[in-house]
């Protein structure tokens, strides 16, 4: 993940001015901006070199833009055992540029989860075929970076790009149905619904072990168990899917059904980094550069709440398993974990020697990990927190 592109100064040019076109020839293009500077002042001496301060600029743009071609490792996929920690499989190789999100294929559409879903800032989403080592099938209609991609839990593949839309694929032929638009500049982030299902397919967090050689079941039993637990927490709706932009806002989709967003959630004051539905698809976080997090009805998209608490960034969430609990990660070096009923600070997680990138919750709810530009992980243990969290009796 990338965030230096977001200073201060990289939020001034998007808002002030678009971007130039470094499409034409090497050194004679301007943005619009330099060309209405430069027309308005009338001193021949200044308006050299303003020219030369520009041609210098575009020149420099240009240099490392060919500079910048992504090394060899980055545009391809590797397999791991995660039992052994080896690699396993044929290397998958074909797109240009770097790989942005990976999503495995649900377990109730395909126990042997087979099929994977990569998106690249080449601007194509590609599905691999894992066991053969191929890809399957290639998706191409964005015109920019892609973001993000969602596997559905209905047979739909989500994508997000910084062409400002998104985009809904039938996976069985990689058929486009349909394109959202709505967002006003790069859509970040996306998220469904059944997010938390999917992850966790057959598993019931409350009996997970840390052993795989505990899961028990056939393929198909465990494909029904699934199915089961899917279709549960879906109900008789189709999935909701919320997504996040650079113009600071959010848009609540039935995307299965509708082109037309059915809420658009403004509030946060700078670009959205991340957005979760909770586990019980009832609530809504998202995180953003404007310091705060924010809580929305998961069924509108009626705003709630803000928490706020961190001096800086927020930009990673992840939900307990029980949906009570939020923790947050910050530029501020800290997390914190936040109790979804009060709306309220719960306890403050200290330690990081900087910035804090990223931070999950296991299933369990037992355990949040961390990691961040100190270049270490964190494991922390919670069970503390949730003690202190229940009524006295």
């Amino acid at each position: 993940m990338t965030f230096g592109r977001v200073s201060d100064l990289g939020q001034f040019i998007r808002e002030s001015e678009p971007e130039p076109d470094v499409k034409k020839s090497k050194g004679s293009m301007f943005s619009q901006a330099m060309k209405k500077w430069v027309q308005g002042n009338t001193d021949e001496a200044q308006e050299e070199m303003a020219w030369r301060i520009a041609k210098m600029i575009v020149n420099d743009v240009m240099q490392q833009a060919q500079c910048e071609q992504p090394p060899e490792k980055v545009t391809k996929i590797f397999l791991w055992d995660p039992a052994t920690g080896n690699q396993i499989g044929r290397v998958l190789s074909g797109h240009s540029k770097w790989i942005t999100c990976l999503c495995w294929e649900p377990l109730h559409i395909n126990p042997e989860c087979r099929y994977l879903a990569s998106a690249s800032k080449d601007g194509s989403i590609r599905i691999w075929d894992t066991l053969m080592g191929r890809c399957d099938k290639i998706l191409t209609s964005h015109t920019q970076s892609v973001t993000c991609v969602k596997w559905g839990g209905d047979g739909l593949l989500y994508s997000s790009s910084q062409d400002r839309t998104i985009k809904v694929w039938r996976t069985q032929d990689g058929v486009l149905c349909r394109t959202l638009q709505g967002h006003a500049h790069w859509v970040n982030t996306m998220a469904l619904s059944t997010d938390y299902v999917l992850r966790t397919g057959a598993f019931e967090p409350a009996e997970a072990t840390i052993n795989p050689q505990d899961v028990s079941g056939s393929l198909a039993e465990l494909k029904d168990k699934a199915q089961q637990r899917y279709d549960q927490v879906r109900g008789k709706e189709p999935e909701r899917l919320v997504s996040g932009s650079d113009d600071f806002t959010l848009f609540l989709w039935r995307p299965a059904e509708d082109k037309k967003p059915l809420e658009r959630m403004t509030g946060h004051q700078a670009l959205i980094n991340q957005v979760l539905f909770s586990p019980d698809t009832r609530l809504i976080a998202s995180a953003s550069f404007d310091k705060s997090i924010k809580l929305w009805d998961g069924r509108t998209g009626k705003y709630l709440t803000s928490l706020r608490g961190h001096v800086s960034a927020v930009y990673q969430i992840a939900w307990s398993a029980d949906s009570r609990l939020l923790v947050s990660g910050s530029s501020d070096s800290t997390l914190k974990v936040w109790d979804a009923k009060t709306k309220k600070l719960a306890i403050d997680l200290p330690g990081h020697a900087d910035e804090v990138y990223a931070t999950d919750w296991s299933p369990d709810g037992q355990r949040v990990a961390s990691g961040g530009k100190d270049k270490c992980l964190r494991i922390w243990f919670l069970l503390t927190v949730k003690a202190m969290l229940r009524p006295s009796a």
